[in-house]
């Protein structure tokens, strides 16, 4: 067999079974009609395939889960639409590690739509000068006016909240956006307790979930954005109150190791 043809059946290789019979019909017409034939529509094909986005994809990569034109339906839209509807059975069924995923792919779609519609300008910014914090917060999207974004986060809160007694990256995610969207999230106070929760848990002194320092300066830097929507008496409180909770939480863990 010609090797251009040889690369040519190379590159249908997991195009869908249906196809196969027509593929087959197709090479030995091909043969029969000679190789100028042959290369004519090897060149047509391919050029095809170049200009039609994922026209001989079957399946998604890991790196289209952070692809903003994939997370909003700009292409590859059945094959993303399957992938999540299956994920999101199995989460539901109670599998915490595709739970987390879940969400997080969700996590990630909103920060694709809030992008879409303010661009760079939807994000906190956060200055340090010495012990003082400066946190500039531009006004976040109206959640009542993009029903659409509104509902994607929705969906990534009801996945972390599934899972936010068991894994501290869920119950930190969930903090910010109530950190980030305290006029459509209520109460700040159950955003705070999510993240003092993570920072009990990490960064008190004596027997304690290890981390690096920087992740604890990280924290504290988050329970600050709260600043302004909950007096010191009301984060005090919350701070007492987080302090059974990681407890709970870190002698669990010591157990299942």
């Amino acid at each position: 067999m010609p090797k251009d043809l040889d690369n040519f059946i190379g590159i249908l290789k997991g195009q869908p079974i249906q196809n196969l019979l027509l593929i087959e019909f197709l090479i030995c017409f091909l043969e029969v009609h000679g190789m100028a034939l042959i290369r004519f529509v090897i060149s047509l094909f391919l050029l095809l395939v170049s200009i039609i986005p994922g026209a001989a994809q079957t399946s998604l990569r890991n790196e289209d889960l952070e692809d903003c034109s994939v997370l909003t339906g700009k292409i590859k839209q059945e094959l993303f639409k399957d992938y999540l509807s299956k994920l999101k059975d199995t989460a539901m069924a109670g599998d915490e590690d595709d739970t987390m995923t879940y969400g997080s792919i969700l996590h990630n779609k909103f920060v694709c739509q809030v992008e879409e519609i303010t661009g760079d300008l939807g994000w906190t910014t956060i200055v340090e000068t010495g012990k003082k914090i400066k946190i500039s917060k531009p006004p976040p999207v109206d959640l009542h006016k993009y029903t659409e974004v509104a509902a994607t986060l929705r969906e990534s809160i009801s996945a972390f909240e599934r899972i936010s007694e068991s894994n501290l990256n869920a119950r930190l995610l969930l903090g910010k956006y109530y950190a980030d969207y305290d006029d459509y999230l209520k109460p700040p106070a159950t955003g705070y307790e999510y993240i003092a929760g993570v920072y009990s848990a990490e960064c008190r002194p004596g027997n304690r979930v290890k981390v690096e320092y920087d992740r604890c300066k990280t924290l504290h830097i988050d329970l600050a954005l709260f600043n302004s929507m909950l007096s010191r008496d009301q984060r005090t409180a919350i701070h007492k109150r987080v302090i059974k909770w990681a407890d709970a939480f870190i002698e669990k863990q010591n157990i299942l190791r």
